[in-house]
């Protein structure tokens, strides 16, 4: 919230310059992809040293024939080759929005859109459910739920989603006073 009304204090301002100084050397390495957002698109980042290529919103992409129905098709495809030239991939998915409303407490791996494509395709699927119960909160209870790991187990991670900083935290145990003696340091969550 201070950083989007710029309201920080002097400390606060060096700690901004600082990450500033720490983001404009990574940079130049942020390439976004204009449109079209197709498939032909993606294939450019082969001609470029391998690292981490994120798909924010993959049913945003199409295929070559333009077709949404089969773009997915395509689209998961191509990062899996992507993948295999030795690149890490993060895609993010839409979930579907059911008949009888979209309940993010049973998200599940079947709730990405076209989700067969993605669960042949994806190594590891995670979903963010909400557990709150007021969907205006400003801090909510979140879980972050693997729901497909090819190379390990499934798990899931308790999370705080603070809407005033945009950012997740990690869930914890409770502190309480009677500890605080035994206390050395914040907890890291």
């Amino acid at each position: 919230k201070k950083l989007l009304q710029a309201s920080f204090d002097e400390s606060e301002y060096d700690r901004v310059m600082l990450a500033c100084t720490e983001l404009a050397e990574l940079a130049p390495r942020i390439r976004h992809v204009l449109p079209p957002f197709d498939t032909s698109s993606l294939e450019e980042v082969l001609l470029l040293e391998p690292g981490l290529l994120v798909v924010d919103y993959l049913q945003k992409f199409r295929g070559s024939d333009r077709d949404a129905r089969t773009g997915v098709d395509e689209v998961c495809g191509t990062l899996r080759t992507i993948a295999m030239a030795g690149w890490s991939v993060l895609a993010m998915s839409a979930t579907t929005r059911q008949h009888g409303g979209h309940d993010p407490k049973a998200l599940s791996m079947s709730s990405f859109k076209e989700s067969g494509e993605i669960e042949f395709n994806a190594d590891a699927a995670y979903v963010l459910r909400d557990l709150s119960s007021d969907a205006k909160a400003r801090v909510k209870d979140i879980e972050l739920d693997c729901v497909k790991n090819r190379a390990g187990c499934l798990h899931a991670i308790d999370l705080r989603f603070c809407g005033d900083y945009m950012r997740f935290e990690r869930r914890g145990p409770e502190r309480h006073a009677v500890f605080d003696s035994h206390n050395e340091g914040d907890f890291p969550w």
